[in-house]
C-alpha cells in the first residue's frame, strides 16, 4: 500500500536496529514527551528517511508500507522503502493537534475513512496521529473538519460550530 506523508507528530526515537520511529506527543517543560492514551508509531528504515531529510522533502513524500491493513496491530506502521512520485497515495499519514476543531472526544476520530494510530494528551493539548483517506472527517469541540489531500499544504476544510 502506498502512504503519502502530510504531517508527522512531534516524537522522533531512534533504535538500535537503524530504524526510526516517529509518533505523538506533548512538549511540557521545553521538552516532548509521549503521554500516549492510544500508542502507535510509524517505522521507517534511516537511509531513506534520512536522504529524504537531508533534502527536506520527507513531508509530502510516498512510501511502500506492506502492513497497512494486513497487519493485526493497525496502530504500528512500517515505511520500508520511499515510493515513486507518480505512485497514486490509497491513505495519508496526518496529524492533528487541539488546535484544528478543538478537544477531540470518544466520538471525533469514528469513521471508515480515519484510523487511529496514536493519540497523545496532556491537560487540554492534544495530538493525534491519523491514516486518512480523501475527505476523512473528525470533529472536536469547536467544530468539524473535512480532510482534502490536494492541498498538502493546507488540507483541512474546518467548518467552525456556530
Amino acid at each position: 500500500m502506498i502512504l503519502q506523508i502530510v504531517s508527522l507528530g512531534s516524537l522522533w526515537q531512534e533504535s538500535t536496529r537503524h530504524h526510526l520511529f516517529n509518533t505523538t506527543g506533548i512538549e511540557s517543560c521545553g521538552k516532548v514527551a509521549s503521554r500516549a492514551k492510544v500508542f502507535g508509531h510509524i517505522r521507517f528504515n534511516s537511509v531513506p528517511l534520512h536522504r529524504l531529510l537531508a533534502t527536506g522533502k520527507l513531508l509530502g513524500s510516498k512510501w511502500n508500507s506492506p502492513n497497512v491493513g494486513e497487519s493485526s496491530n493497525a496502530n504500528m506502521i512500517h515505511c520500508s522503502v520511499a515510493a515513486g512520485r507518480r505512485e497514486v497515495p490509497e491513505l495519508y499519514v496526518v496529524t492533528i493537534s487541539e488546535q484544528l476543531v478543538g478537544t477531540m472526544l470518544a466520538g471525533s476520530i469514528a469513521s471508515d475513512s480515519v484510523r487511529l494510530i496514536s493519540f497523545s494528551e496532556r491537560g487540554s493539548r492534544q495530538e493525534a496521529m491519523l491514516l486518512a483517506r480523501n475527505f476523512a472527517s473528525i470533529a472536536g469541540q469547536m467544530g468539524s473538519a473535512v480532510f482534502t489531500p490536494s492541498r498538502i499544504d493546507d488540507p483541512w476544510n474546518i467548518q467552525r460550530w456556530q
